[in-house]
């Protein structure tokens, strides 16, 4: 899977408009609309959107290994 990441309306077309799925690190007013206007404009079905709750923090944490993750996050 491919998704895009960002929080603002503009990432939600990028993400549409080069057909790829939308992992959206907030949630904003008209966020799924943009995305999905950009995806069938470019000739594209839209793909996954996650959009976070607005009462949630999103977190990531990325590593090749998860000791290298409790590491680089401070935790062993």
């Amino acid at each position: 899977m491919v998704a895009w990441g960002g929080g603002s309306i503009a990432a939600a077309r990028r993400a549409g408009r080069h057909g790829i799925g939308l992992f959206a690190q907030r949630r904003a007013p008209g966020m799924r609309e943009a995305y999905e206007e950009a995806a069938r404009s470019a000739g594209h079905e839209p793909g996954i959107c996650f959009l976070p709750a607005t009462s949630s923090l999103p977190r990531c944490s990325c590593a090749t290994t998860p000791i290298a993750r409790g590491t680089n996050s401070g935790r062993i």
